[in-house]
C-alpha cells in the first residue's frame, strides 16, 4: 500500500530480548499459551523471518534488524529525521519521544495519528511543564512493560499529580499517590 503511494518503508524488527521485560515475556507467552486452546497465528520462525527479510528486500524495502526491540532504533531514526513518521501497534513508542506516530493502520490507510507536540494539551500542561522526563513518569505510572500499573489510580489521578509537581522526583510524586490511597481509604471507612 506504501509504495503504491510512493512512501518509502522502512521495516524494523525487533533484535535480542531485554533482560529487563523478561517477566513481562513470560506473562505473554503463558497468556499465548493459554489462548493456543482457540486458533492463534502461527510462530515466527528464524527462517520466516529470514524468507520475510528477503521478500521485503526484492520489493525494495529496507529492513533493519534491531539491536534489542525495535522501538528504540525506531524512535531514534523518528528524532533524527531518517523516517518522518513511524507506523506501529506499540504505544511505548510515546515514552520514546517519538514525534509522529500512525497507530492501527488498516488496510485502507486509515490509523490513528499521534502528533508529540500536541501531547501537552492533552495533559492540561504547557510544552514547558511537560519534559520528555514527565512524558515517561506519566507513562511508567500508568503500567507499561516494565512494571505494572498502580492498583485504584487511574491516567486522570496520575496527570493531577504530575501536574503539581515541578521536579522529576518520581519519590516525591510516588510518596503523593500513596496518601492519597490512604485518604480514599479511609474515606471508604
Amino acid at each position: 500500500m506504501m509504495l503504491d503511494v510512493n512512501i518509502k518503508p522502512i521495516i524494523v524488527i525487533d533484535g535480542r530480548r531485554l533482560l529487563a521485560k523478561a517477566e513481562t515475556h513470560e506473562k505473554r507467552a503463558r497468556k499465548r499459551r493459554h489462548d493456543d486452546s482457540s486458533t492463534s497465528p502461527p510462530k515466527l520462525t528464524p527462517s520466516i523471518v529470514r524468507r520475510f527479510i528477503r521478500i521485503a528486500r526484492s520489493l525494495g524495502v529496507d529492513v533493519i534488524v534491531a539491536p534489542f526491540e525495535a522501538d528504540a532504533q525506531l524512535a531514534y531514526m523518528a528524532k533524527t529525521g531518517i523516517v518522518d513518521m513511524v507506523v506501529t501497534e506499540d504505544s511505548d513508542l510515546i515514552a520514546y519521544g517519538c514525534p509522529r506516530v500512525l497507530f492501527k493502520l488498516d488496510k485502507y490507510g486509515r490509523g490513528d495519528y499521534f502528533e508529540r507536540s500536541k501531547l501537552p494539551v492533552c495533559f492540561g500542561m504547557t510544552a514547558e511543564q511537560l519534559s520528555d522526563e514527565k512524558v515517561i513518569q506519566i507513562c511508567v505510572l500508568s503500567g507499561c512493560d516494565y512494571s505494572d500499573n498502580i492498583a485504584n489510580i487511574g491516567i486522570e489521578k496520575i496527570l493531577q499529580i504530575v501536574r503539581k509537581h515541578d521536579s522529576c522526583d518520581i519519590k516525591k510524586i510516588l510518596e503523593e499517590i500513596k496518601k492519597a490511597q490512604q485518604c480514599k481509604n479511609s474515606q471508604r471507612l
